[in-house]
């Protein structure tokens, strides 16, 4: 089931299940290198590029959706971002529309939710002065020069006091204060002090930060 919702302060395009995008710049005609089949997924399916257009094959060389986009994404949890002119939407596999091609932009789907600029109405001009991808349910967004976290629903859930915000990864957000990075949960406590000069999500329950003159690795 999918539905497009709009609220007050961004306009979100919801999708019942996590969906991720990864921008494509995978433009070769060459379709040798796939026909291979029994190498790879047959199910999975591939942008490519001819006479301008993208259309999809699959892993065996087979063009699945005819090229008729001008500009197309990988497929990601059953859904790829398409432009037509310059207009986004959103396919399934089968090369149906599931949600029209109205968006004059369109980000990356996290976490079932994905932030889209329609009619006009730009996402920097709303509420919020930037609002960032969704991670982990909440977008790192600026009001009034600081940063904080809004929710699906636009609700600013972790006040503006920031002067950078990361997005959340397993639980923490790598955040600064008065020019060190720490990292803070979901309820917004800061968990580990700000001390660091630079700092990247964790991965793997690892993170890794710059710490006077070195780099670390810290859990």
């Amino acid at each position: 089931m999918y539905r497009i919702r709009i609220i007050p302060f961004v306009i979100i395009i919801g999708f019942v299940s996590a969906t991720y995008f990864i921008i494509s710049s995978f433009g070769s005609t060459d379709t040798s290198v796939f026909n291979k089949g029994s190498e790879l997924d047959t199910n999975r399916l591939f942008p490519i590029n001819r006479d301008g257009k993208w259309g999809y094959m699959n892993g065996a060389g087979r063009i699945i959706i005819p090229f008729q986009y001008d500009a197309c994404d990988y497929f990601s949890e059953g859904l790829a971002r398409v432009s037509t002119g310059d207009k986004m939407g959103f396919i399934d596999k089968k090369g149906r529309i599931i949600i029209p091609c109205v968006f004059e932009e369109a980000f990356p789907f996290i976490d079932g939710l994905a932030l889209a600029m329609a009619d006009g109405q730009d996402i920097f001009d709303l509420q919020y002065g930037y609002i960032t991808p969704f991670s982990e349910g909440l977008a790192a967004v600026m009001s009034n020069g600081k940063w904080g976290y809004a929710d699906g629903k636009g609700r600013m859930v972790i006040p503006a006091k920031f002067d950078e915000a990361g997005g959340f990864s397993e639980l923490f957000a790598a955040v600064m204060l008065n020019g060190k990075f720490g990292y803070i949960d979901k309820d917004g406590m800061m968990v580990i002090p700000p001390k660091y000069l630079s700092a990247k999500p964790f991965y793997g329950g690892l993170a890794l930060v710059y710490y006077e003159t070195m780099h670390y690795y810290i859990t």
